[in-house]
Protein backbone atom coordinates (compact mmCIF):
# COMPACT_ATOMS: atom_id res chain seq x y z
CA UNK A 1 0.00 0.00 0.00
CA UNK A 2 1.25 3.48 -0.86
CA UNK A 3 2.26 5.50 2.21
CA UNK A 4 0.00 8.42 1.27
CA UNK A 5 -3.04 6.09 1.06
CA UNK A 6 -2.14 4.46 4.38
CA UNK A 7 -1.82 7.90 5.99
CA UNK A 8 -5.21 9.03 4.67
CA UNK A 9 -6.94 5.93 6.05
CA UNK A 10 -5.13 6.28 9.36
CA UNK A 11 -6.23 9.90 9.76
CA UNK A 12 -9.75 9.24 8.53
CA UNK A 13 -10.15 6.72 11.37
CA UNK A 14 -8.59 9.11 13.90
CA UNK A 15 -10.86 11.98 12.88
CA UNK A 16 -13.99 9.81 12.99
CA UNK A 17 -13.03 8.60 16.44
CA UNK A 18 -12.33 12.18 17.52
CA UNK A 19 -15.71 13.35 16.25
CA UNK A 20 -17.48 10.55 18.12
CA UNK A 21 -15.52 11.15 21.32
CA UNK A 22 -16.05 14.91 21.29
CA UNK A 23 -19.76 14.62 20.52
CA UNK A 24 -20.26 12.16 23.37
CA UNK A 25 -18.18 14.35 25.71
CA UNK A 26 -20.36 17.38 24.95
CA UNK A 27 -23.54 15.38 25.36
CA UNK A 28 -22.56 13.80 28.66
CA UNK A 29 -21.28 17.08 30.10
CA UNK A 30 -24.46 18.89 29.07
CA UNK A 31 -26.39 16.27 31.05
CA UNK A 32 -23.94 16.35 33.96
CA UNK A 33 -24.58 20.01 34.72
CA UNK A 34 -28.26 19.20 35.31
CA UNK A 35 -27.25 16.79 38.10
CA UNK A 36 -24.66 18.90 39.90
CA UNK A 37 -25.10 19.19 43.68
CA UNK A 38 -26.32 22.50 45.04
CA UNK A 39 -23.44 24.94 45.31
CA UNK A 40 -21.35 23.39 42.53
CA UNK A 41 -21.25 25.51 39.36
CA UNK A 42 -20.47 23.93 35.97
CA UNK A 43 -16.88 24.47 34.91
CA UNK A 44 -16.99 24.85 31.13
CA UNK A 45 -13.21 25.14 30.98
CA UNK A 46 -13.14 21.42 31.88
CA UNK A 47 -14.08 20.63 28.28
CA UNK A 48 -11.22 22.78 27.02
CA UNK A 49 -8.86 20.96 29.37
CA UNK A 50 -9.96 17.52 28.18
CA UNK A 51 -9.60 18.48 24.51
CA UNK A 52 -6.29 20.33 25.09
CA UNK A 53 -7.68 23.37 23.30
CA UNK A 54 -7.48 26.15 25.90
CA UNK A 55 -4.86 28.13 23.98
CA UNK A 56 -6.75 28.00 20.69
CA UNK A 57 -9.97 28.93 22.49
CA UNK A 58 -8.30 31.92 24.16
CA UNK A 59 -7.27 33.27 20.76
CA UNK A 60 -10.89 33.34 19.57
CA UNK A 61 -13.10 33.94 22.61
CA UNK A 62 -12.85 36.29 25.58
CA UNK A 63 -15.27 34.60 27.97
CA UNK A 64 -15.58 30.96 29.00
CA UNK A 65 -19.28 30.16 29.05
CA UNK A 66 -21.62 27.45 27.81
CA UNK A 67 -22.51 29.01 24.48
CA UNK A 68 -18.94 29.85 23.49
CA UNK A 69 -17.45 26.52 24.54
CA UNK A 70 -20.17 24.46 22.82
CA UNK A 71 -19.83 26.52 19.64
CA UNK A 72 -16.04 26.20 19.73
CA UNK A 73 -16.02 22.42 20.24
CA UNK A 74 -18.99 21.63 18.02
CA UNK A 75 -19.22 24.00 15.08
CA UNK A 76 -16.12 26.22 14.90
CA UNK A 77 -14.19 25.42 11.71
CA UNK A 78 -11.27 27.52 13.00
CA UNK A 79 -10.87 24.94 15.76
CA UNK A 80 -9.18 21.88 14.17
CA UNK A 81 -10.48 19.71 17.01
CA UNK A 82 -14.16 20.61 16.74
CA UNK A 83 -16.71 17.99 15.74
CA UNK A 84 -17.38 19.86 12.50
CA UNK A 85 -13.67 20.09 11.64
CA UNK A 86 -13.09 16.43 12.50
CA UNK A 87 -15.91 15.27 10.24
CA UNK A 88 -14.72 17.59 7.47
CA UNK A 89 -11.16 16.22 7.68
CA UNK A 90 -12.45 12.63 7.82
CA UNK A 91 -14.61 13.29 4.75
CA UNK A 92 -11.66 14.73 2.80
CA UNK A 93 -9.49 11.72 3.61
CA UNK A 94 -12.34 9.39 2.66
CA UNK A 95 -13.02 11.30 -0.58
CA UNK A 96 -9.45 10.79 -1.75
CA UNK A 97 -9.59 7.09 -0.79
CA UNK A 98 -13.03 6.22 -2.18
CA UNK A 99 -11.71 3.41 -4.37
CA UNK A 100 -10.57 1.56 -1.23
CA UNK A 101 -13.61 2.10 1.00
CA UNK A 102 -17.05 0.50 0.76
CA UNK A 103 -19.41 2.82 -1.09
CA UNK A 104 -21.75 2.87 1.91
CA UNK A 105 -18.94 4.24 4.11
CA UNK A 106 -18.41 7.22 1.82
CA UNK A 107 -22.15 7.86 1.72
CA UNK A 108 -22.42 7.84 5.53
CA UNK A 109 -19.46 10.19 6.00
CA UNK A 110 -20.76 12.56 3.35
CA UNK A 111 -24.29 12.54 4.78
CA UNK A 112 -22.93 13.26 8.26
CA UNK A 113 -20.91 16.19 6.91
CA UNK A 114 -23.95 17.63 5.10
CA UNK A 115 -26.09 17.18 8.21
CA UNK A 116 -23.56 18.98 10.42
CA UNK A 117 -23.00 21.75 7.90
CA UNK A 118 -26.74 22.46 7.91
CA UNK A 119 -27.44 21.94 11.62
CA UNK A 120 -24.26 22.50 13.66
CA UNK A 121 -25.58 25.77 15.04
CA UNK A 122 -28.48 23.84 16.60
CA UNK A 123 -26.03 22.50 19.17
CA UNK A 124 -25.96 25.91 20.86
CA UNK A 125 -29.46 25.41 22.26
CA UNK A 126 -29.85 22.66 24.85
CA UNK A 127 -33.26 21.78 23.40
CA UNK A 128 -31.78 20.62 20.07
CA UNK A 129 -28.23 19.76 21.18
CA UNK A 130 -28.94 16.25 22.38
CA UNK A 131 -30.48 15.02 19.12
CA UNK A 132 -27.67 16.40 16.95
CA UNK A 133 -24.90 15.02 19.14
CA UNK A 134 -26.65 11.66 19.26
CA UNK A 135 -26.75 11.58 15.45
CA UNK A 136 -23.01 12.24 15.32
CA UNK A 137 -22.24 9.48 17.83
CA UNK A 138 -24.53 6.94 16.20
CA UNK A 139 -23.34 7.64 12.67
CA UNK A 140 -19.65 7.40 13.59
CA UNK A 141 -20.30 4.16 15.50
CA UNK A 142 -22.19 2.87 12.47
CA UNK A 143 -19.23 3.77 10.28
CA UNK A 144 -16.80 1.96 12.55
CA UNK A 145 -19.00 -1.14 12.50
CA UNK A 146 -19.38 -0.97 8.71
CA UNK A 147 -15.63 -0.68 8.16
CA UNK A 148 -14.95 -3.52 10.59
CA UNK A 149 -17.51 -5.76 8.90
CA UNK A 150 -16.99 -4.94 5.22
CA UNK A 151 -13.21 -4.75 4.78
CA UNK A 152 -10.78 -7.59 4.28
CA UNK A 153 -8.25 -8.22 7.03
CA UNK A 154 -5.54 -6.35 5.19
CA UNK A 155 -3.39 -3.23 5.34
CA UNK A 156 -6.33 -0.83 4.97
CA UNK A 157 -8.05 -2.19 8.04
CA UNK A 158 -4.83 -2.27 10.06
CA UNK A 159 -3.92 1.36 9.45
CA UNK A 160 -7.43 2.40 10.42
CA UNK A 161 -7.19 0.34 13.62
CA UNK A 162 -3.88 2.05 14.36
CA UNK A 163 -5.40 5.52 14.08
CA UNK A 164 -8.59 4.64 15.93
CA UNK A 165 -6.80 3.17 18.93
CA UNK A 166 -4.21 5.92 19.27
CA UNK A 167 -7.08 8.44 19.31
CA UNK A 168 -9.00 6.34 21.86
CA UNK A 169 -5.99 6.12 24.15
CA UNK A 170 -5.56 9.89 23.94
CA UNK A 171 -9.20 10.63 24.81
CA UNK A 172 -9.34 8.09 27.64
CA UNK A 173 -6.18 9.46 29.23
CA UNK A 174 -7.41 13.06 28.96
CA UNK A 175 -10.75 12.14 30.48
CA UNK A 176 -8.99 10.39 33.36
CA UNK A 177 -6.80 13.43 33.83
CA UNK A 178 -9.91 15.47 34.70
CA UNK A 179 -10.54 13.01 37.52
CA UNK A 180 -6.98 13.56 38.70
CA UNK A 181 -7.71 17.30 38.77
CA UNK A 182 -10.80 16.74 40.90
CA UNK A 183 -8.79 14.64 43.35
CA UNK A 184 -6.27 17.48 43.57
CA UNK A 185 -8.93 20.17 44.08
CA UNK A 186 -10.81 18.23 46.78
CA UNK A 187 -8.11 16.84 49.10
CA UNK A 188 -10.33 17.18 52.17
CA UNK A 189 -13.30 15.34 50.60
CA UNK A 190 -15.90 17.70 52.02
CA UNK A 191 -19.56 16.79 51.61
CA UNK A 192 -20.07 18.75 48.38
CA UNK A 193 -16.75 17.57 46.99
CA UNK A 194 -17.57 13.93 47.66
CA UNK A 195 -21.01 14.23 46.03
CA UNK A 196 -19.54 15.92 42.98
CA UNK A 197 -16.70 13.42 42.84
CA UNK A 198 -19.04 10.43 42.66
CA UNK A 199 -21.14 12.12 39.99
CA UNK A 200 -18.08 13.08 37.98
CA UNK A 201 -16.61 9.56 37.91
CA UNK A 202 -19.95 8.15 36.80
CA UNK A 203 -20.13 10.64 33.98
CA UNK A 204 -16.51 9.99 33.08
CA UNK A 205 -17.48 6.37 32.48
CA UNK A 206 -20.39 7.56 30.36
CA UNK A 207 -18.10 9.84 28.36
CA UNK A 208 -16.03 6.80 27.40
CA UNK A 209 -19.05 4.57 26.77
CA UNK A 210 -17.78 2.54 29.71
CA UNK A 211 -20.51 2.57 32.37
CA UNK A 212 -22.19 -0.67 31.26
CA UNK A 213 -18.86 -2.45 30.79
CA UNK A 214 -17.65 -1.22 34.19
CA UNK A 215 -20.77 -2.43 35.99
CA UNK A 216 -20.58 -5.77 34.21
CA UNK A 217 -16.93 -6.28 35.12
CA UNK A 218 -16.72 -4.56 38.52
CA UNK A 219 -20.19 -4.05 39.96
CA UNK A 220 -22.84 -1.36 40.37
CA UNK A 221 -20.91 0.89 42.78
CA UNK A 222 -18.83 3.58 41.10
CA UNK A 223 -15.74 4.03 43.25
CA UNK A 224 -12.75 6.16 42.34
CA UNK A 225 -10.03 3.53 42.68
CA UNK A 226 -12.06 0.92 40.80
CA UNK A 227 -12.78 3.32 37.93
CA UNK A 228 -9.12 4.28 37.61
CA UNK A 229 -8.04 0.64 37.63
CA UNK A 230 -10.70 -0.29 35.06
CA UNK A 231 -9.79 2.51 32.65
CA UNK A 232 -6.03 2.04 33.02
CA UNK A 233 -5.42 -1.70 33.37
CA UNK A 234 -8.30 -3.41 31.60
CA UNK A 235 -7.43 -5.22 28.36
CA UNK A 236 -10.99 -6.37 27.58
CA UNK A 237 -12.74 -2.99 27.33
CA UNK A 238 -11.81 -1.33 23.98
CA UNK A 239 -11.39 2.20 25.36
CA UNK A 240 -9.28 1.29 28.39
CA UNK A 241 -5.62 2.27 28.07
CA UNK A 242 -4.45 -1.32 28.46
CA UNK A 243 -6.71 -2.50 25.65
CA UNK A 244 -5.69 0.35 23.33
CA UNK A 245 -2.01 -0.39 23.81
CA UNK A 246 -2.53 -4.12 23.28
CA UNK A 247 -4.39 -3.44 20.02
CA UNK A 248 -1.70 -1.01 18.87
CA UNK A 249 0.95 -3.65 19.52
CA UNK A 250 -0.95 -6.43 17.74
CA UNK A 251 -1.74 -4.15 14.79
CA UNK A 252 1.80 -2.79 14.39
CA UNK A 253 3.11 -6.34 14.43
CA UNK A 254 1.21 -7.06 11.20
CA UNK A 255 2.52 -4.01 9.31
CA UNK A 256 5.75 -3.60 7.32
CA UNK A 257 8.91 -2.54 9.20
CA UNK A 258 7.30 -2.97 12.62
CA UNK A 259 10.45 -3.12 14.74
CA UNK A 260 10.75 0.50 15.90
CA UNK A 261 7.01 1.12 16.44
CA UNK A 262 6.63 -2.17 18.32
CA UNK A 263 9.60 -1.34 20.53
CA UNK A 264 8.04 2.03 21.37
CA UNK A 265 4.58 0.55 21.97
CA UNK A 266 6.09 -2.14 24.20
CA UNK A 267 7.94 0.45 26.26
CA UNK A 268 4.74 2.48 26.78
CA UNK A 269 2.81 -0.69 27.65
CA UNK A 270 5.42 -1.66 30.23
CA UNK A 271 5.20 1.74 31.90
CA UNK A 272 1.43 1.36 31.89
CA UNK A 273 1.69 -2.08 33.48
CA UNK A 274 4.08 -0.85 36.18
CA UNK A 275 1.76 1.98 37.25
CA UNK A 276 0.00 1.03 40.47
CA UNK A 277 -3.59 2.26 40.61
CA UNK A 278 -4.22 1.02 44.15
CA UNK A 279 -4.25 3.98 46.53
CA UNK A 280 -3.11 6.41 43.82
CA UNK A 281 -3.51 10.11 44.62
CA UNK A 282 -4.26 12.99 42.27
CA UNK A 283 -0.64 14.12 41.92
CA UNK A 284 0.65 10.67 40.93
CA UNK A 285 -2.27 10.05 38.55
CA UNK A 286 -1.83 13.39 36.81
CA UNK A 287 1.94 12.88 36.46
CA UNK A 288 1.43 9.40 35.00
CA UNK A 289 -1.23 10.56 32.54
CA UNK A 290 0.82 13.57 31.47
CA UNK A 291 3.74 11.26 30.69
CA UNK A 292 1.40 8.85 28.90
CA UNK A 293 0.05 11.62 26.66
CA UNK A 294 3.62 12.63 25.80
CA UNK A 295 4.28 8.98 24.93
CA UNK A 296 1.36 9.06 22.50
CA UNK A 297 2.80 12.16 20.82
CA UNK A 298 6.10 10.32 20.41
CA UNK A 299 4.25 7.28 19.05
CA UNK A 300 2.60 9.45 16.41
CA UNK A 301 6.03 10.71 15.38
CA UNK A 302 7.31 7.12 15.12
CA UNK A 303 4.30 6.11 13.01
CA UNK A 304 4.92 9.08 10.71
CA UNK A 305 8.59 8.24 10.26
CA UNK A 306 8.05 4.52 9.79
CA UNK A 307 5.00 4.34 7.53
CA UNK A 308 3.88 7.70 6.25
CA UNK A 309 6.97 9.82 5.64
CA UNK A 310 9.57 7.06 5.36
CA UNK A 311 12.67 7.83 3.35
CA UNK A 312 13.69 4.20 2.84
Amino acid sequence: MLSRVAERLYWMARYLERAENTARLLNVYSQTILDLPHGVAPAWDTLLWITASSDVYGERYQNINERNVIKFLMADLENPGSVMSSVRFARENARTSREILPHEAWELINELYVDLKANAQNSLARRTRYQLLQRVSRTTLQLTGLLEGALNHGMERRFMALGRNLERADMSSRTLDVGAGVLLRNPDNDEVGMAYEGLLWTHQLKTLHALHAYRTAVGPRVEVESVISFLVDNTAFPRALGSCMMTLHNTAEQLPRPEVPMEMVSAVSQRLHRFKTAGVDGVALHRFLDNFQNDLIRLQAVFDETWFHATH
